[in-house]
C-alpha cells in the first residue's frame, strides 16, 4: 500500500505546505506558517512567499472575503449556524493531509490517466451530525464522493468559477514547475443536519498539491468510496485504515 507524504496538501492546520508553490520549506510545522490577514485562508512561511504569490492570489484572495461576507450575512440572518465554518476547519486539520490526497488519487483515477488532475475534480459531500461531539473527527457525516469535469464548475460555483479555474491552472503550472504531478481541485460542501429546516450549508475548496509518487505507487482500490466513508463516520485514521489493510494482506 503506498504512503502519500503528509506536507502534500495545502491548508492543512497542523502539518501544512507554504501557499507559494514555489516555497522549498514545505516541511515547516503550522506554528511557523502565517495566515493571509485578508481572507483567512492560506499559509505562507515568510513575507517574502506571500509577495511572490500575491499576483496569483490576490484574484482569488478577494473573491474568498467576498465568501465570507456572504456567509456571515447568512448567519446574520440565521440561515446558517454560527461556527459551522469554524467546525469544518478543525474537522479539516484533524482529519489530516492523506485522507485528501487519497480521495483526489482515487477519484480522479490519476494511476490510469494523470491528466485528470487538471481535466477533473472531486466532490466530498459531507453532513453535520446531529449530536454534535468534543472530537473535531466526529463533528460531520459522509454523504457522498463524485467527480466531475472541470467545465461543469459554472453550474457548481456560478459566482467564481472563472477565477477558480485560473487560480489552480496558475497553481498547476507552478508545481509542475517544481517536479510535481499537479494541483487537484477537492470541492467540499457540508449540509445541515438531516431534517433540519431554514438553514443552509456551506461550500470549500481545497487545492491538493499531488507528487509524482502519487502516481507512480498507486493501485486501482474498487471499494475506496466505501472506505473514506468507513474513515468519515467513525473518526478513524487513514493510516490506522492502510495498516489494518496491510496486516490483513488486502
Amino acid at each position: 500500500m503506498p504512503s502519500y507524504p503528509a506536507d502534500s496538501v495545502v491548508h492543512i492546520l497542523n502539518e501544512r505546505s507554504c501557499s507559494y508553490p514555489s516555497c522549498k520549506n514545505s516541511k515547516l510545522k503550522g506554528a511557523a506558517m502565517k495566515r493571509c490577514a485578508q481572507c483567512q485562508t492560506v499559509y505562507y512561511c515568510s513575507p517574502a512567499c506571500q509577495r511572490a504569490d500575491w499576483p496569483q492570489h490576490k484574484r482569488w484572495c478577494r473573491k474568498e472575503v467576498d465568501n465570507a461576507k456572504r456567509e456571515q450575512s447568512l448567519i446574520d440572518k440565521g440561515a446558517i449556524r454560527p461556527g459551522v465554518a469554524e467546525d469544518f476547519d478543525a474537522w479539516f486539520a484533524a482529519m489530516g493531509a492523506q485522507l485528501f490526497i487519497w480521495i483526489c488519487v482515487h477519484g480522479l483515477e490519476i494511476y490510469k490517466d494523470p491528466t485528470n488532475i487538471q481535466t477533473k475534480f472531486v466532490h466530498l459531500a459531507l453532513r453535520e451530525r446531529r449530536q454534535r461531539s468534543n472530537s473535531p473527527l466526529k463533528l460531520f457525516e459522509y454523504v457522498k464522493i463524485e467527480v466531475y469535469d472541470r467545465h461543469l464548475l459554472p453550474i457548481m460555483l456560478p459566482d467564481f468559477a472563472s477565477e477558480l479555474v485560473e487560480q489552480y491552472r496558475e497553481y498547476d503550472e507552478q508545481a509542475k514547475g517544481q517536479g510535481k504531478a499537479g494541483v487537484a481541485l477537492l470541492i467540499t460542501g457540508v449540509a445541515p443536519p438531516e431534517g433540519t429546516v431554514g438553514l443552509e450549508g456551506i461550500c470549500r475548496t481545497s487545492p491538493v498539491i499531488l507528487q509524482i509518487d502519487d502516481v507512480n505507487k498507486s493501485e486501482d482500490i474498487p471499494q475506496w468510496k466505501d472506505l473514506v466513508k468507513d474513515i468519515i463516520d467513525n473518526g478513524r485514521s487513514i493510516k490506522r485504515m492502510m495498516a489494518e489493510r496491510q496486516q490483513l494482506g488486502i
